[in-house]
């Protein structure tokens, strides 16, 4: 059941995928049409964030860069099924704008009925004050979400209003689905040695 779940979760996040991208021009989060470079296989103690260590299934992750590389994209899969999903903006933030637009109950409806969740009953909230914006859905050990986070510290810049810098989408069920929200993050070298290991067993 755990793996038919991911598949189904596989095709969610494909479509998302396909509605953004075409070769290498996509849509921003904002919906600005953009070139992103090739993707590339990244090993799984060089992704940028925590993902791999929050959900140990995660055994693959490919990135792609956009903005003469400001930003980066990384895709998160257990075996072939690409579950999760985040654009990080490296020196930058997204606007009031960009978020007011992005941030869309309908629009994460309908990327929660293309998952597992449609024929349960999930139960949707906001993402909790102070982790980021966005929406998660729950049902059972099975969670989605549709969310923006900040993950970096102040820039310096006098209009830096501490706005979300990272957009994360995905599916995923399994023990640690409830805490992902509070807990993603930066790859911290602690976590990549714990994973180096796991994976060097």
């Amino acid at each position: 059941m755990w793996l038919l779940k991911h598949r189904i979760a596989a095709v969610a996040v494909a479509l998302l995928l396909a509605a953004c991208t075409s070769g290498n021009e996509g849509l921003t989060v904002g919906g600005a049409r953009t070139v992103f470079s090739d993707p590339i296989v990244v090993d799984i103690v060089d992704a940028r964030f925590n993902i791999p260590s929050l959900l140990p299934e995660v055994d693959r992750v490919r990135r792609t860069l956009r903005d003469n590389g400001s930003v980066v994209v990384e895709t998160y899969y257990i075996g072939d099924a690409p579950i999760i999903v985040v654009e990080h903006a490296s020196e930058a933030w997204f606007s009031d704008l960009t978020l007011a637009n992005a941030i869309d109950e309908t629009a994460f409806r309908d990327f929660l009925g293309r998952t597992v969740m449609a024929a349960g009953k999930p139960v949707i909230s906001k993402v909790p004050r102070g982790q980021g914006r966005g929406f998660v859905a729950t049902d059972g050990d099975c969670i989605a979400f549709h969310f923006f986070k900040r993950i970096k510290g102040t820039t310096g810049f006098d209009n830096d209003t501490q706005n979300p810098d990272t957009f994360i989408v995905g599916f995923t069920c399994g023990d640690n689905a409830a805490s992902f929200v509070g807990r993603f993050g930066f790859m911290s070298p602690a976590e990549a040695t714990r994973i180096g290991r796991r994976h060097s067993i």
